[in-house]
């Protein structure tokens, strides 16, 4: 009886393997849909890299020459486990490593230039996948159910006509867009199978509408949604896990981060909400392109957009071809940023190079820039921004007093100079001579680059001196400065690609906006006629002072030959 039970459980146990591994094969089965793969993956990989860091480091004397190349190659080892480890399980921890990867001037160099991959590597959902959340957000399969519909708030101007939103009073999909058994053909007369780009939550495929209108249709990865929540939970076990062992790093505002933003950018109406609201925000920057929302067929997991093509922002090959400047790029793109954080506290945190385009409008030939990608964004409170406006004034004019008053206001507490540098991302030495030093003229600005690549690498090598210090200060700022953090890094990245980054032009652009917000604030608190003059005459001086100051700069970085030579050609008219 034993014999013929011991057979029975070994061929049902054939059968169940050999069931497993046809569906595998044939992709009906993902080991990634098992929370116990999952976890223990997770596990897994942080053990071997807790591991690696305890026993590699022990035996060499630290500081030595040894024990820095040493660190820098277990640094790289483990930036490549965690790279795996983000590329297997998908979804958030992708996310939050391409956060990682966007602490240029906070992290090491090994984990940001390895991390970095994951913009590139996201992975994409099947042609049956996109259709499945298609059809089960507009026109559900099943008979009975109802699709999802936009339920924005009521000052949504021309969104809260039910009938204009091709909804029904309830809230429901208008009749005449609600279908059972829904095909894609049912809404789109084409539909690009191979996706525009592929990220860690979603995927973009170009299609064209039946009444020729030619969309982009963003469609979340349907798997996302159900494992975000326990992965969020899995990293924080995992980080206060190694906290244990190495208490002077602090990565617990990482969870904290990723538990509140990813909620939001899982809600692809909440996206939209905020597309419209940068557009209308801005709508004085003529050279701003944030393609407009179609909420008729938009629900929390499918966006549909209008189609703008262009090319990556930090592509200097597409501007060459296209006769872009790239100084105006750069200009632009610090005139529209500063603006979010000093004047709207509103900021789009995520400006990685594939969501910001650039392209020379059909219709104009004007440059413009596309910003893509709505879903992360940070709301300034008004004590921070204002701090925030404070400080960088008080690091454009060198106002050491002021910077150590305000950082210590912003969190830093003691850490006040390491806060500056990362902010900055400039040595302690190059803030206490001035960052708004740097002369603006293309030709002085060749020389500046060298060293400003000089500080760049001396920042990257503090960030992993620095690390432990580093992680308690981001523990200390509050939350708001994280995201900060990362958007100022993402846009150095790109200033870098464009060659562009020794400008002082971007600093005098920022303190104009500071000058602009602060005097708002002060006029906005006072009823007094003669005082909203003051200010306003204040405001006037401060902005004719920078003025003056960028015009100095420039001057200094003209040489006296070409000033010469020019003063000849006045002077001496060639002959006809």
């Amino acid at each position: 009886m034993a014999r013929r039970a011991l057979k029975l459980a070994s061929w049902t146990s054939m059968a169940l393997a050999a069931s497993g591994f046809y569906l595998y094969r044939n992709k009906y089965l993902d080991l990634n849909d098992f929370g116990a793969v999952r976890v223990g993956r997770a596990v897994a990989t942080t053990a071997v890299i807790s591991y690696d860091y305890l026993t590699s480091l022990r035996s060499v004397p630290y500081g030595s020459e040894e024990y820095l190349q040493l660190r820098s190659k277990v640094h790289l080892r483990s930036a490549r486990r965690l790279c795996e480890l983000c590329c297997a399980n998908r979804g958030t921890f992708i996310k939050v490593g391409q956060h990682l990867g966007a602490l240029d001037y906070l992290l090491p160099e090994e984990y940001t230039s390895t991390l970095k991959v994951l913009h590139s590597q996201a992975p994409q959902s099947s042609m049956q996948e996109v259709r499945q959340v298609i059809r089960e957000d507009l026109g559900k399969e099943l008979p009975g159910t109802r699709a999802q519909c936009f339920d924005g708030p009521s000052d949504q101007s021309g969104y809260e006509n039910a009938e204009e939103n091709h909804c029904d009073s309830d809230g429901k999909m208008h009749p005449s867009l609600f279908h059972t058994n829904l095909q894609i053909h049912d809404l789109f007369m084409s539909f690009d199978d191979a996706p525009l780009g592929a990220a860690s939550l979603a995927q973009v495929h170009k299609a064209v509408l039946h009444d020729g209108r030619t969309v982009a249709v963003k469609v979340q990865h349907p798997k996302v949604q159900a494992q975000s929540s326990k992965d969020i939970l899995l990293m924080e076990a995992l980080v206060l896990a190694v906290k244990q062992l190495f208490p002077e790093f602090e990565f617990m505002w990482l969870v904290d981060e990723a538990k509140k933003n990813l909620p939001l950018e899982l809600d692809f109406l909440n996206e939209g909400r905020n597309a419209e609201k940068v557009a209308q925000m801005l709508k004085h920057f003529d050279f701003l392109k944030v393609p407009q929302i179609y909420w008729e067929l938009s629900t929390k997991r499918v966006l549909l957009m209008e189609f703008v093509d262009g090319g990556q922002v930090n592509d200097r090959d597409y501007m060459e071809r296209n006769k872009i400047d790239v100084n105006e790029i750069s200009r632009h793109l610090g005139k529209m940023y500063s603006e979010m954080i000093f004047v709207n506290g509103f900021v789009h945190c995520d400006p990685h190079p594939g969501n910001v385009l650039v392209r020379k409008c059909p219709g104009t030939g004007k440059v413009e820039i596309v910003l893509l990608d709505h879903g992360l964004y940070q709301v300034l409170t008004e004590e921070f921004r204002l701090d925030y406006c404070h400080l960088w004034q008080s690091l454009i004019w060198t106002d050491m007093k002021s910077v150590k008053k305000y950082s210590q206001r912003l969190g830093a507490g003691d850490l006040y100079p390491l806060f500056t540098c990362m902010l900055t991302a400039r040595s302690w030495d190059s803030v206490n001579r001035g960052i708004g030093q740097t002369p603006v003229t293309a030709t002085e600005r060749k020389t500046d680059s060298k060293q400003v690549n000089k500080q760049d690498s001396e920042i990257r090598n503090n960030a992993a001196n620095y690390l432990p210090q580093i992680s308690r200060l981001l523990s200390l700022v509050p939350r708001q400065m994280l995201l900060i953090f990362k958007t100022n890094d993402l846009l150095r990245g790109i200033e870098a690609a464009l060659g562009t980054r020794a400008s002082a032009t971007s600093f005098l652009n920022m303190s104009r906006c500071c000058i602009k917000a602060l005097a708002a604030h002060k006029k906005k608190n006072t009823h007094s006629f003669f005082r909203r003059a003051q200010i306003s005459l204040s405001e006037a001086f401060n902005l004719w002072q920078i003025n003056l100051h960028e015009l100095v700069l420039r001057v200094k970085g003209l040489r006296l030959a070409s000033w010469v030579l020019a003063l000849l050609c006045w002077l001496l008219p060639a002959p006809h």
